[in-house]
């Protein structure tokens, strides 16, 4: 209340050397979240400033136009969520920004508890990236795959780069076919896979189950027989030697 009465000469005045590092970060995580308090609260704390950024609340509310700061700061001290909701703010509002800090809060956000997952950003930030000619294809893969169990058709959020790898690359196409089902060549007696493979085979079968871009149909609104019947002659020559011919026509019937 004394902050919105009187200001920043009060917040000035009012903190002295006998406040210790703690209770000056929470005074400044308790005022508006925005540039004037990240540079004073960074001017005052010196070397503990990173304690603020570890602490303080996300409200990327309002005129924000320092919030690309504020994104680098939360990923530097280890809070990709909190760079999440500003870099979904910037989107929201079509600021500029690189692809790359989208992916790196993506892929941060992983190593924390999948409980802490907001299902709405991580989506949104997605689809900004999938709509973004910038966004490095590469990167993008890794996004999609990791995130795969989010992406439903249904609520037009469909992993667009790995069905479009699925559609033009043959070899790929066969290595999900080989991580989910099981050879005709193969040993009956193989040992059970490890936990690892085991979320691997799951995201494999996700995307194998829900394709719905066959091959030939990527490079515009026709259908490209001469592309189909390329990569299908590539499909039918490795699954016979793999011996996973039969499932691979029945997963490429499907899609059809």
């Amino acid at each position: 209340g004394r902050y919105w009465s009187r200001g920043w000469p009060w917040i000035e005045s009012v903190i002295t050397d006998r406040w210790t590092s703690g209770q000056k970060v929470s005074l400044y995580t308790f005022l508006p979240f925005g540039f004037e308090t990240w540079r004073r609260a960074e001017a005052t704390l010196g070397s503990d400033s990173g304690n603020f950024w570890r602490k303080v609340n996300v409200q990327p509310y309002g005129p924000q136009p320092h919030l690309l700061e504020a994104v680098e700061n939360f990923l530097h001290h280890q809070r990709p969520l909190a760079a999440l909701v500003c870099l979904n703010r910037l989107a929201h509002e079509k600021a500029e920004f690189a692809p790359e800090l989208a992916v790196q809060a993506l892929m941060e956000r992983l190593k924390e508890l999948p409980s802490g997952y907001n299902h709405h950003e991580i989506l949104e930030l997605i689809k900004w990236l999938q709509d973004n000619p910038k966004t490095n294809p590469d990167d993008l893969f890794r996004v999609e795959w990791a995130y795969l169990p989010l992406l439903d058709h249904h609520f037009d959020r469909s992993p667009k780069i790995l069905e479009k790898r699925l559609a033009e690359n043959p070899e790929f196409f066969c290595e999900l076919i080989s991580v989910v089902f099981r050879s005709e060549k193969e040993d009956r007696k193989k040992a059970e896979p490890i936990e690892q493979e085991q979320k691997i085979a799951t995201n494999a079968y996700r995307l194998l189950h829900n394709w719905q871009q066959p091959p030939g149909t990527t490079n515009g609104p026709a259908f490209d027989g001469k592309a189909f019947s390329k990569w299908l002659a590539e499909v039918k020559a490795k699954t016979k030697e793999s011996g996973h011919f039969r499932i691979a026509m029945s997963q490429i019937g499907q899609v059809l």
